[in-house]
């Protein structure tokens, strides 16, 4: 469940925070960790497309832990929640 909702930040009682940054780029925080997904908006539609490859390793200090497949589907799920909990529709690229 989503707490709190500011313009283009969204946190979750879950324990990570979605960032909405300019041109679709998204940032997730997960306790001290935060990572930059790459992403664009859909012209097709009110959402924003979400770069998979874009989810390997989790920003400085912490860039040399790599997200594992299983890891990087739960990022995923979460920022398609945060963003459904907006009617930001997703898709994955």
């Amino acid at each position: 469940m989503f707490k709190k909702k500011w313009p283009r930040r969204i946190i979750s009682d879950t324990g990570f925070e979605l960032q909405i940054k300019s041109r679709g780029s998204l940032l997730y925080k997960e306790g001290n960790r935060t990572l930059e997904i790459n992403s664009e908006y859909l012209a097709h539609s009110l959402g924003i497309a979400i770069y998979k490859k874009s989810i390997e390793n989790w920003d400085q200090p912490h860039d040399r832990e790599s997200i594992a497949e299983e890891k990087r589907e739960e990022i995923i799920n979460n920022v398609k929640e945060a963003l459904a909990f907006k009617r930001i529709d997703t898709e994955i690229w």
